[in-house]
């Protein structure tokens, strides 16, 4: 390898190190098959998870780190997570284009572990992070026996399960903890997820598969935004069980003057953030999925505090597909023993 392409090399170590690390730290476990990092020289944006027969192997390609960081290069001129003047960047301890970039790198890394701790290549042999395969491909069309006691209409959208899965649990590990001390953090850590939900997105719709084994940018950020707006109603929640999973559950709503403070540190500049990243990427299906700024942002409240939810209560494409897919997600979760 070119020195270059050795600096990736070691920036993509460093990221699965430090993924490993943090799972390691919240669950006070050994993380369990430590996977083999394999990394290609070649432009081509290529990350996947495989079997081999020591365990595991996450394989990246140099192009990974290419893309990454020249689209957080791009973003540098723009105002993702500034607040103010246009030039008082949020940095919580990071101000370098390569420090943001790392930190997309440790999520995608940590994205690709959880397909391991989930269980994912019990059913498939890998799982790629862009979509290369058609419905009519062997790997979907074969029906593996973990999954053949769910309804046959679920079958397709096993996959799609499987990605939200995975962008859940490393989300929920990324983010750590939820303190109104660390509202910056949470805002700069989510952009740098999108970063990557982002790119997924443009690569997918090179393939023109048409999010036949993948959810779109705009449905996985719609679970990021859900994931914050539940962070914050943690405290007093309970957790009640219904088709579309456990969800969080407050007897009110949370009290609106901070709401609107945590709002206004965190959900509503990281769609703007969402937005400028995806404008940025040139990722304008994810604009036509989350529909106008205040569209997103009602759909969330309408998934929270909204009995009997139903398609016709939703705004936007990128709740709709999340809609459909939960019930089919908690099917399948329950099918593999992920739930009691």
């Amino acid at each position: 390898m070119n020195p270059d392409s050795e600096n990736q090399k070691r920036r993509l170590q460093a990221a699965l190190s430090r993924a490993i690390s943090l799972y390691e730290q919240t669950f006070d476990e050994p993380f369990s098959g430590g996977p083999e990092l394999s990394v290609s020289a070649s432009k081509e944006f290529v990350a996947s998870i495989r079997k081999s027969k020591e365990g595991f192997v996450v394989e990246f390609s140099t192009g990974v780190v290419d893309v990454v960081d020249a689209l957080w290069s791009k973003l540098w001129e723009t105002t993702v997570l500034t607040s103010g003047a246009r030039f008082e960047r949020i940095q919580c301890g990071k101000n370098t284009v390569t420090d943001y970039a790392d930190l997309s790198l440790v999520w995608l890394c940590m994205h690709e572990l959880m397909h391991i701790q989930l269980k994912h290549l019990e059913i498939w042999s890998e799982a790629q992070l862009v979509e290369v395969v058609s419905m009519q491909n062997p790997r979907i069309a074969r029906k593996p026996k973990a999954i053949s006691g769910l309804p046959v209409e679920d079958h397709p959208l096993v996959s799609k399960c499987h990605e939200m899965q995975a962008d859940s649990e490393a989300t929920d590990i990324f983010l750590g903890l939820y303190s109104e001390t660390r509202w910056k953090e949470l805002r700069l850590d989510a952009a740098c997820i999108f970063v990557v939900m982002a790119i997924i997105e443009r690569e997918n719709q090179k393939t023109q598969t048409h999010h036949e084994t993948h959810p779109t940018a705009g449905t996985r950020f719609f679970t990021l935004l859900g994931h914050l707006f539940q962070m914050w109603t943690y405290p007093g929640a309970m957790l009640e069980p219904s088709e579309l999973g456990s969800l969080v559950r407050t007897i009110e709503k949370p009290d609106v003057s901070k709401f609107k403070a945590y709002s206004k540190a965190v959900i509503t500049p990281l769609i703007n953030d969402a937005v400028t990243i995806a404008a940025t990427a040139q990722v304008v299906s994810f604009l036509v999925d989350i529909g106008d700024r205040g569209a997103i942002f009602k759909d969330i409240m309408a998934v929270q505090y909204t009995r009997d939810l139903k398609p016709e209560s939703l705004v936007t494409n990128a709740a709709k597909e999340w809609l459909q897919l939960m019930p089919v997600n908690e099917r399948l979760m329950q099918l593999v023993g992920h739930r009691e």
